[in-house]
């Protein structure tokens, strides 16, 4: 298999763009990637500057791992909650809206002087967890096929608008 010899990548670009805004559930699913990953991924960058500030010889390793073992809690949870007849779209609202709160404990933890931080990074782990079993599930019900992967990237810019910001 060789492909396509032919260049449409123009027609392919405006065809997406056409699903994008012409598909409100296309348009939202793309929204809700770039916010929470672009989220997620600062939070990448920033989880040890955060944590070194309560504590200049904390484990990183042993938190990390900890971050690992809530993620993938994450995903089972999710198994557990699709076996249980509990729809993906009120999986991804649940997530999206526990993530908002977990990450929302840092400066509530700045704030008042509490330690409670590690925990909400811990919750917002499990978070990522979930996610991305429901989104995939979600665009691979609602993208259609023939412009996936321009669709995609056409919300990998403000993904990565939102990481730079």
């Amino acid at each position: 298999n060789y492909g396509e010899n032919c260049d449409n990548s123009g027609s392919t670009f405006r065809n997406a763009l056409k699903q994008v805004f012409g598909n409100c559930m296309v348009f939202c699913l793309g929204l809700e990637q770039a916010c929470f990953e672009g989220a997620m991924y600062s939070f990448i960058f920033m989880w040890t500057p955060a944590i070194r500030q309560q504590s200049e010889d904390a484990p990183l390793g042993k938190i990390f791992s900890t971050f690992m073992l809530c993620s993938m809690l994450g995903s089972q949870l999710f198994s557990l909650l699709v076996q249980n007849n509990v729809s993906e779209d009120t999986i991804l609202l649940a997530t999206l809206f526990t993530a908002m709160l977990s990450l929302s404990l840092g400066p509530i933890d700045d704030y008042f002087g509490t330690q409670y931080m590690y925990y909400g990074f811990l919750l917002f782990e499990v978070c990522v967890g979930l996610y991305f079993p429901s989104m995939g599930t979600l665009k691979s019900k609602n993208v259609p096929d023939e412009n996936r992967s321009t669709i995609y990237n056409i919300f990998r810019v403000p993904l990565n608008a939102i990481v730079l910001v």
